[in-house]
């Protein structure tokens, strides 16, 4: 992937940052690149001991740590486990779908095109950084800072006896009682590294996402605006070489759309039990426990899985209007003007249009206002039931 678009380039490196560009082995012939690809090459099997290791120590734990805030990192590991294995074996498809957006990239290079593209790109590159820039923090205030003050305050002060620092995936395996020995330095670095996979591979999952969903709707509105220009005015001829092109571009589009859907149709779909469970849980943490830390990082986490929501419905439904848009594009042209064989292409690529363009696995769960509000229901069943179940 050298002769990469601009904005392509700045995609594979957000997915390189967070741990989920699994398009080629481009990671560099030093021993830290070589360290690297060999890392992404075995995540898979060390995310899956994460998953493993955490859900034997909440079956250990008291109410399998509902009310101590451990619980709820058991379907983030879940998460984990899944987003890695299936970034790991569907590279291919994240390939696919970046060259083929990274081709009508560099194609499609007319000032007015590049006005529509920046009508987009720019705001949603602000919006990654901001999330980049919140994650970060919310790594470091609730992973390294806490052990960081724990070790001042022991080493240097004498002052405590205990550990104190906020739920982690590994934290179980520390026990009530654990002290500042081997066992606690080695799952403390664990736990860092365990906090990590957790926090950038969500955030590479819903950014990778919403970065392609863009580029690809930007491609439809440009071909809505090819439509919209068409002219039928002109000898059957010129009509007719317009029109292979028009048809040419439709096939793209639908193309763009399978190659979309065959890589984020299945983690789309997860994604909906995912963030029904992940708000419920974190929402009752936040109404359940009285640890004033606990409370403000959980109901950080909770704003941060409803955004995520909210931003893969809403780019899904942005999609779905423009394609029913394009469709309404194709209807407003004078075709009823035009000779038979015009109306024939027409009605052929008419017909296509009809079918709405979405982003879903095999026809389920798509990526709509309506799925979002489905979300919201089933979690606000959940919590329910977990209050019903805690009185």
């Amino acid at each position: 992937m050298e002769d990469l678009h601009g904005d392509m380039a700045k995609y594979r490196t957000f997915m390189k940052i967070t741990l989920s560009w699994y398009g080629d082995d481009s990671w560099g012939e030093s021993i830290f690149g070589r360290t690297l690809a060999f890392y992404f090459k075995i995540r898979w099997l060390s995310n899956t001991a994460i998953f493993c290791t955490v859900t034997v120590n909440l079956y250990f734990q008291e109410k399998m740590g509902l009310y101590e805030g451990t619980f709820v990192h058991w379907p983030l590991s879940i998460l984990l486990c899944f987003m890695t294995i299936f970034a790991r074996f569907s590279g291919s498809k994240q390939r696919i779908l970046t060259l083929a957006l990274n081709e009508n990239f560099l194609k499609h290079d007319d000032p007015w095109m590049i006005e529509i593209k920046n009508g987009y790109i720019p705001k949603l590159w602000q919006l990654m950084n901001f999330f980049l820039r919140y994650n970060q923090c919310f790594y470091v205030l609730y992973a390294i800072v806490p052990p960081a003050v724990e070790m001042v305050l022991h080493y240097g002060f004498d002052s405590i006896d205990g550990y104190v620092t906020l739920p982690l995936p590994l934290s179980p395996l520390l026990g009530r009682n654990a002290t500042w020995e081997t066992k606690y330095q080695i799952v403390s670095a664990l736990n860092v590294w365990a906090g990590y996979e957790i926090v950038f591979t969500t955030l590479g999952f819903i950014g990778g996402y919403a970065l392609l969903t863009v580029f690809y709707l930007t491609e439809i509105i440009i071909f809505k605006e090819k439509i919209k220009s068409v002219d039928l005015e002109r000898s059957y001829d010129d009509i007719k070489v317009e029109m292979r092109h028009v048809i040419a571009s439709h096939n793209n589009i639908i193309k763009l759309n399978q190659d979309l859907k065959a890589f984020y149709g299945l983690p789309c779909a997860f994604l909906d039990i995912f963030s029904s469970v992940t708000i419920t849980l974190t929402l009752f943490t936040v109404t359940t426990s009285n640890d004033i830390p606990i409370v403000i990082a959980y109901g950080a986490a909770m704003f941060y899985f409803f955004t995520i929501a909210i931003l893969a419905c809403s780019l899904g439904q942005l999609i779905e209007r423009e394609s029913e848009e394009v469709f309404e594009a194709f209807y407003e042209l004078p075709w009823y003007e035009c000779s038979p064989q015009v109306r024939k292409d027409l009605n052929m690529v008419m017909r296509q249009a009809r079918s709405t363009l979405s982003v879903d696995y095999r026809g389920m769960c798509p990526m709509n206002l309506v799925n979002l509000m489905q979300i919201l229901k089933s979690s606000y069943s959940y919590f329910t039931l977990l209050q019903t179940m805690a009185n």
